[in-house]
């Protein structure tokens, strides 16, 4: 039960959507399928058995048997039943997924409004409340786009749609990365070191610990604008995802569902997808 929460809770990364990823998870799965592994496992020790302890043919027979029906029962699960492992494997990388997205919607929000509060930083709190209102409705956007031009039992669809969640989850984790920013340099209080900075201005004599004062106060405006910086370039990153998001899904409604094309289309806007949700992701 403990190891089947921790595999729930796990968080999906953006590789887990890619063809590699899910024909790993095939393979693993269809191996590690009872059908497989138990008459196998019972194959080759009966086998093993068989020969070293002179058991009778019968059973060394019975043990071939075995091994044999599971590479059967593999070959019958990987390529006959390869698309239902699959869509298995990709409903829990979205069920990650949600829950990561559920966690970060529950308190980004709040931590948003929090840090409005903190001087200098109130439009950029303000953009951070807008993007994840726009992101939620870009997403929905997506789905209902991709609903209307690919079937929702296809996998082809599912991978998509995990794609785009995986985009909209990177700008969550922008502003995630923005409040705590902010909450580091919330303390920093400019008008403050104004007042310090002028007041040491007007010595007609400053001493060593004067000017060592100052170029503290100096270092501590540095370290706050720096700070706001990064900022800036995490909501810059948000609003290139955003259109992005907008392009993707202007290339699905533009996609002609009659055209043979129409799968290898859906695989470049995959890709294209996961390169933008590593791209927004990078600037930490």
């Amino acid at each position: 039960m403990k190891k089947d929460q921790e595999e729930k809770t796990a968080l999906a990364v953006i590789e887990d959507f890619s063809q590699q990823a899910i024909g790993k998870a095939v393979l693993r799965n269809t191996i590690q399928h009872p059908l497989t592994l138990y008459p196998l496992v019972l194959g080759v020790l009966g086998t093993a058995a068989s020969l070293v302890l002179e058991l009778p043919f019968a059973v060394l027979l019975g043990s071939i048997s075995a091994m044999g029906g599971g590479v059967m029962g593999w070959v019958v699960n990987f390529f006959f039943r390869g698309d239902a492992f699959a869509t298995r494997y990709i409903q829990g990388c979205q069920e990650a997924v949600a829950l990561q997205r559920h966690r970060l919607m529950e308190t980004m929000h709040e931590a948003l409004v929090q840090c409005r509060s903190i001087a200098g930083a109130e439009g950029l709190c303000e953009q951070g409340i807008a993007q994840l209102e726009q992101a939620q409705k870009r997403l929905a956007n997506l789905r209902e786009i991709l609903e209307e031009r690919v079937h929702s039992n296809e996998l082809i669809y599912t991978r998509y749609l995990g794609a785009a969640e995986q985009v909209y989850l990177s700008v969550l984790d922008n502003l995630r990365d923005m409040t705590a920013i902010l909450k580091s340099v919330s303390a920093i209080d400019t008008e403050y070191i104004a007042h310090r900075m002028n007041e040491l201005r007007r010595l007609d004599n400053p001493t060593d610990a004067d000017r060592e004062e100052n170029e503290t106060l100096v270092k501590r405006k540095a370290l706050r604008d720096q700070q706001l910086h990064k900022v800036n370039v995490l909501l810059t990153r948000n609003e290139e995802a955003m259109t992005q998001m907008d392009d993707a899904g202007a290339a699905v409604a533009n996609m002609d569902t009659d055209d043979s094309r129409t799968s290898l289309d859906l695989e470049t806007a995959i890709e294209e997808l996961q390169k933008l949700a590593r791209v927004s992701q990078q600037f930490k």
